[in-house]
């Protein structure tokens, strides 16, 4: 439609200039107001293109030649700028980028820029405001939307809590695909948390959002086959389930892996591998597993004594509240 409407315009000016007897400036002008459209058009999709391809910095170059009044655009562009994508993070710019499309209707821009008012990121802190901007964007499509909305009623943020609200939220989001919504009602019939508890229910929805690629799913239903819940207990199905998501890079199955290899549950015993999974859960912040790795290098478990390594570890989950890890400390002291 739009490029109907620019083609006759440009035909409009052209006939304009014709039949006032100036045909060569009736048919440059056209041509020039279609060539600039067409150029216009062309780094409009490259820029879209680049942001789907993840070529965010090809992406920026693009910036200053975009249809910056289409608000795909600018919800485009504020993403950038809140996530760091190509250009320097600023939250206050991609707010702004944000409020011009929202002020066309933009779906997409309405929930990001939820997002901020919830977080307070770029903008005054104001949950309210947030839950207004999600519905509006719920309304108008936005896969995300329901699933913040039932974020907002299940912790009481901007809305009075209320585990029923938020499970029929998670479910408008989950029946559209949206595999975080599908775990957060899988967790809700889990506990029977605003509907009736039913684990084969909880099981299925982990299930649909593990499918989706979802982590934190993968590892829930690991975690359901370690522990016998809902199904029957298969030590080598959860090691499957929870290497997966350990793969995935959830912390806590990396660490549960590196347990799974010490113990010898659903897998040979490996101390070597039992090391390198609960460092790499280490690495990325896990408690139980920082003072494992001080541990293990305390005492050579798996690698080779090293208390230097042992201290630098027993202090990092000391940091984060480890008793044990303190006791260690002061133990290691008095050497």
């Amino acid at each position: 439609m739009k490029t109907k409407s620019i083609c006759i315009w440009a035909l409009c000016v052209s006939f304009t200039f014709v039949i006032s007897g100036s045909v060569a400036i009736g048919a440059a002008l056209g041509l020039k107001y279609v060539w600039s459209w067409y150029v216009t058009e062309l780094a409009t999709g490259q820029f879209f293109a680049a942001c789907r391809e993840g070529r965010y910095e090809d992406a920026a170059k693009l910036m200053a030649s975009v249809d910056v009044e289409r608000p795909s655009v600018q919800a485009a562009i504020g993403r950038m700028f809140e996530m760091g994508n190509g250009v320097d993070r600023n939250d206050a710019e991609a707010v702004r980028w944000y409020r011009m499309a929202t002020e066309k209707g933009n779906a997409r821009a309405l929930n990001n820029l939820g997002t901020m008012y919830y977080d307070g990121r770029g903008v005054e802190k104001n949950p309210a405001v947030a839950v207004e901007l999600f519905m509006r964007a719920s309304e108008r499509g936005n896969i995300l939307a329901p699933r913040n909305i039932g974020n907002a009623y299940y912790y009481g943020v901007g809305v009075e809590s209320n585990h029923v609200e938020a499970a029929k939220w998670y479910r408008m989001a989950a029946e559209k695909g949206e595999e975080v919504a599908q775990y957060d009602l899988g967790l809700m019939y889990l506990h029977g948390r605003g509907v009736e508890k039913d684990i084969d229910e909880a099981m299925e929805w982990f299930h649909l959002s593990a499918q989706n690629g979802y982590g934190e799913a993968i590892g829930r239903i690991g975690w359901m086959y370690l522990n016998g819940t809902g199904v029957k207990k298969d030590n080598m199905e959860a090691f499957r389930w929870i290497r997966a998501a350990a793969e995935k890079g959830i912390v806590w199955a990396q660490a549960k892996l590196g347990w799974m290899y010490d113990k010898g549950v659903g897998t040979t015993k490996d101390e070597a591998e039992a090391f390198q999974w609960i460092r790499l859960a280490a690495e990325n912040g896990d408690t139980w597993a920082q003072l494992q790795i001080g541990w293990r290098h305390q005492y050579g478990i798996g690698t080779e004594t090293n208390e230097t390594e042992a201290v630098l570890w027993y202090q990092k989950a000391a940091k984060q509240g480890s008793d044990y890890a303190k006791k260690a400390l002061k133990q290691l002291e008095r050497k």
